[in-house]
């Protein structure tokens, strides 16, 4: 109960303030995406498909909004040291080198959720969406967030590095899972290939 209460002040708080405050940024990225992708589509002839651009915008604005809460410098009241952590805190529990408590619980379990849009959406934006290639793209991009997170004052971080890598793997799993209950629905919004029809995983 006291981590579900931590879990609940976090999304509530902190994270909900953040959603507020770069949420315009977000939905303008994915709108000038889509904008862009529009433009693009219809010059070189290819047709405009509703659902997967959609997607792919929505994609995008998620991953706006993932830049700025990940990289942007930290507001006042919340710790952040710098520098890189390599440990995670799993191993540093088993050594008996620390302890710790629901807050750090429900931190685990908010980056881990942080990152099931992008491995359900991601899927939908490639062409070819092998779950190691959505994983290494994934993975990648969590890379370059925490080795830059150091430099606008924030932490480069091991646990936040395989919480969000979880949080992929659980949002491709969401996606298989989708693909085998609603083909049609995935197929629709699936990119095409240069025929014309849809791509197959």
């Amino acid at each position: 109960m006291e981590l579900l209460e931590h879990f609940l002040s976090l999304i509530t708080g902190t994270y909900f303030q953040y959603v507020v405050q770069y949420l315009p940024f977000a939905l303008l990225a994915g709108g000038v995406f889509l904008a862009a992708r529009y433009l693009w589509v219809k010059r070189t002839g290819q047709q405009f498909r509703g659902w997967n651009e959609g997607i792919r915008a929505l994609l995008v604005c998620y991953c706006a909004g993932i830049f700025q809460v990940a990289l942007l410098p930290p507001g006042p009241g919340l710790l952040f040291t710098g520098g890189y952590s390599f440990v995670p805190t799993f191993v540093q529990l088993a050594a008996g080198l620390v302890t710790i408590g629901p807050w750090i619980y429900a931190m685990f379990a908010l980056n881990t959720l942080m990152f099931v849009p992008v491995g359900l959406l991601l899927p939908f934006a490639l062409r070819r969406n092998a779950w190691w290639r959505v994983m290494l793209i994934c993975l990648i991009s969590i890379l370059a967030i925490e080795a830059v997170q150091p430099i606008v004052g924030r932490s480069g971080d091991a646990d936040d590095l395989l919480c969000n890598l979880a949080g992929s793997a659980i949002g491709f799993g969401l996606y298989k899972t989708m693909e085998k209950l609603f083909p049609a629905f995935v197929k629709k919004g699936r990119p095409t290939a240069p025929d014309g029809q849809a791509v197959q995983t």
